[in-house]
């Protein structure tokens, strides 16, 4: 039976039509399970705890928020259960290749962090039912959101989605440091055993994701939490509070659910949606680097494929809601944790799930995870958000830049460093407006997508360019691709390429006089591609020969030409050539 569920994920219009599984991408040398790859089932199971472990440890942070103001425990119980159920069927869904809700790459769900700080203060205004009111708002928003991400992929270009995947991590710098220095306020020093300790699982967790091989470095997370555990237990590191739940807790229980209501207030409506829209392009940006990891020849974001995961996180975050949960999305620790670990087999996905949604029935296990040891949680954090900061700036740097992205990029990251550096800075704005700005990410999120949009004027996904054949202009080619690829952002493997087939087509057409005039060259970029259409009055170049090469060059007369148009062929992902009468055009086209 759990086999056949399987292959139903795997496999879901087998028979009658549907997707079916995703085309298979080429390996990457680091990966040991690829998306599509079926490791054992022990594995897939040991994995699938190590993932569901670092997603259910996120729960401690809007609980430990909630105890503050006074939250009783039937009410966090019921929060716990209703996210760890529906990140459990998140987990499931969005690694599955189902219609509408399924991505087919492994990203577990988890609480939206950023969603805590404005939490808090709504149940200071109105309780939980206002809590799980203004929760609905933003699932709704990230839901609808989710339609549009296919059809508005010019706003949400690499650097928007690599800046906001670089705020993931850089949102959580801070948090991340302080964890593992085992400081809770600014003015504490650091405690010397605390410090050793996480400084010890730092070393071991690194020693095996970067030097070790097989069970070693699939197992990473597990071993460096078992071993923290026991030094933690030996030194008396163990906070006793959470440690006396854990030997009281029971191992099996029904899981109890009181849902809290509803409460809506119109002021806190938009600070809300735009948490929404924070949300849905987070997913985006964990979403592109799932991609990226998983395939060596990644070049742009499936956001068809990624619409129907942030569709399917604003779902579980609404029925999260409406349960009494917390507000749901893409795990960006999970992610760092498959890269680090080399195994992104979606299955694991499945296993994850699963996991989580039977630690609602085990109070015992979720007290044990929520007594991990500090230090050793402060030294995997540091790990996986330095992953997010550096796979963030491999996505900004694969595009050409120029002055504008340096405005688009440069300002929305400053900003969204202040937010978390420098909280009071807007400590005397409207409360409905604190809730917008009080988080890094969501206030880089809204700069960078409005500057994208400001910055957008006066650009053109179009450039044409003159030449006159004979004269020594192979220097304006490289000008005009250098120029246009850098307003357009695109990759510049493939505007060298389109530059080094421009040169061939320029020394043919003058080369060989088949000019008669003006040479005029125009460019039009779309995401996907880049078209070249040049023009000009004379003859067409001979076809390609076929296999001609370099030992035919010395064969007569015509040779070099034909070595010249056989180059064009290669760098070109298509030509296509035509005349009528002696207006000549020569259509090169380069996938991007």
């Amino acid at each position: 039976m759990l086999n056949a569920l399987v292959r139903r994920l795997e496999n879901p219009g087998m028979g009658r039509g549907g997707l079916g599984s995703p085309q298979r991408r080429r390996k990457p040398a680091n990966l040991i399970y690829a998306t599509g790859d079926i490791p054992p089932l022990a594995t897939t199971a040991v994995l699938g705890i190590q993932h569901a472990v670092e997603s259910a440890s996120k729960v401690t942070l809007p609980i430990a928020l909630l105890v503050a103001v006074g939250a009783s425990g039937a009410q966090l119980e019921t929060m716990i259960v209703a996210t760890l159920i529906l990140s459990g069927i998140a987990s499931i869904l969005v690694s599955s290749c189902l219609p509408k809700v399924g991505f087919g790459h492994l990203l577990p769900a988890a609480i939206f962090s950023s969603f805590a700080a404005p939490a808090v203060m709504v149940v200071r205004i109105g309780g939980l039912p206002l809590l799980a009111g203004m929760t609905l708002v933003t699932a709704v928003t990230v839901s609808l959101l989710s339609f549009g991400l296919p059809k508005w992929r010019s706003l949400f270009p690499p650097e928007v989605v690599g800046l906001i995947a670089f705020m993931v991590g850089a949102s959580q710098a801070s948090l991340a440091v302080t964890r593992f220095l085992g400081m809770e306020r600014l003015d504490q020093a650091p405690s010397l055993t605390h410090l050793l300790i996480a400084t010890s699982s730092l070393a071991l967790l690194a020693a095996l994701t970067v030097w070790g091989t097989g069970k070693l470095r699939l197992f990473s997370t597990l071993i460096t939490l078992v071993a923290g555990y026991a030094v933690c237990l030996a030194t008396h590191m163990m906070p006793p509070g959470p440690w006396q739940r854990v030997l009281d807790a029971p191992w099996l229980g029904l899981p109890h659910l009181a849902p809290p209501g509803f409460a809506f207030s119109p002021q806190l409506m938009l600070p809300f949606i735009v948490l929404g829209l924070s949300s849905a392009l987070k997913s985006s940006g964990d979403l592109t680097i799932c991609e990226k990891i998983a395939d060596a020849d990644w070049k742009r974001s499936d956001l068809k494929a990624g619409s129907a995961a942030v569709f399917c996180f604003g779902v579980c975050s609404f029925f999260s809601a409406a349960l009494g949960g917390f507000m749901l999305g893409s795990s960006s620790s999970n992610v760092g944790l498959s890269a680090a670990t080399g195994a992104v087999s979606r299955r694991i996905g499945y296993a994850c799930g699963a996991t989580l949604i039977l630690l609602a029935f085990s109070p015992k296990l979720v007290a044990l995870i929520g007594a991990a040891p500090p230090p050793v949680v402060g030294a995997m954090f540091l790990l996986v958000v330095s992953y997010n900061l550096v796979a963030g700036m491999q996505i900004i740097m694969s595009r050409m830049m120029e002055a504008r992205h340096t405005y688009i990029i440069g300002v929305s990251v400053l900003f969204g460093l202040t937010a978390d550096a420098i909280p009071g800075a807007f400590v005397n704005l409207p409360e409905w407006l604190r809730a917008l700005l009080s988080s890094g990410l969501t206030l880089a999120t809204i700069m960078v997508v409005v500057l994208n949009l400001v910055f957008r004027i006066g650009t053109s996904n179009r450039h044409s360019l003159v030449l006159q054949p004979g004269s020594d202009d192979v220097n304006k080619i490289y000008d005009f691709m250098e120029h246009a690829g850098s307003q357009w952002g695109a990759r510049r493997e493939v505007v060298e390429r389109a530059v080094a087939a421009l040169v061939e087509t320029y020394e043919l057409l003058s080369g060989e006089e088949l000019a008669d005039g003006p040479i005029a060259i125009s460019a039009a970029y779309h995401e996907s591609h880049i078209d070249i259409l040049v023009r000009y009055p004379g003859r067409l170049p001979e076809r390609q020969t076929a296999q001609f090469g370099a030992h035919q060059l010395l064969q007569g007369q015509g040779s070099v030409a034909n070595l010249a148009s056989t180059l064009l062929h290669r760098l070109a992902d298509r030509v296509k050539m035509k005349n009528s009468g002696d207006a000549c055009e020569l259509a090169l086209h380069f996938e991007h």
